[in-house]
């Protein structure tokens, strides 16, 4: 029979003790214990939620393009975006569409955090700060754009303003 302090009865009593593991324990402690469960799991909770310090997991062949809608494949190409008024990371098939994703919306690329994937680098991904990556046209690429980003200059190779004008001129042409 459960006693003054019991917050419930077990189904299951224990012979041994003459009742359930949580007869024996006072309300307040278990009500102490609950809230402390509650408030690990909230803090637990909160550490896997973005923050926009860093670029996010991409589940290739799965997750789509935020422009397209295409699947997201090639490792070498994609592309996110961190806009921090939504709270939201946004992933790209190709750079071209962050690019135009970027001009549809008016967004200006100085106010957000952009990643673009190095494209000398297919067996992982290597993520680079979108501004200050070069990039090389003509290249196959996802969607025809046909720029690829890298860490390092090369010859031919254009900065992200030059690359940008170029793939929303392309854009204008069809």
């Amino acid at each position: 029979m459960p006693g003054p302090h019991t917050i419930f009865a077990s189904p299951f009593p224990s012979p041994a003790r003459g009742g359930g593991l949580l007869d024996t324990v006072p309300a307040a402690a278990t009500r102490r214990l609950c809230l402390l469960f509650a408030l690990l799991g909230l803090l637990l909770a909160g550490c896997d939620q973005p923050d926009g310090n860093a670029p996010v997991g991409i589940a290739w062949d799965r997750d789509t393009c935020s422009h397209c809608g295409m699947t997201i494949s090639d490792r070498g190409y994609a592309a996110q975006v961190w806009v921090e008024s939504q709270h939201r990371y946004y992933k790209f098939d190709d750079i071209g569409c962050l690019v135009s994703w970027l001009h549809a919306r008016g967004e200006s690329p100085d106010q957000l955090k952009l990643w673009v994937a190095d494209y000398l680098h297919h067996d992982a991904v290597h993520w680079l700060d979108a501004r200050t990556a070069w990039y090389r046209g003509g290249l196959r690429t996802p969607m025809d754009y046909g720029f690829g980003a890298m860490a390092e200059p090369a010859e031919g190779a254009v900065n992200f303003e030059t690359a940008s004008a170029r793939m929303l001129k392309r854009d204008d042409g069809r």
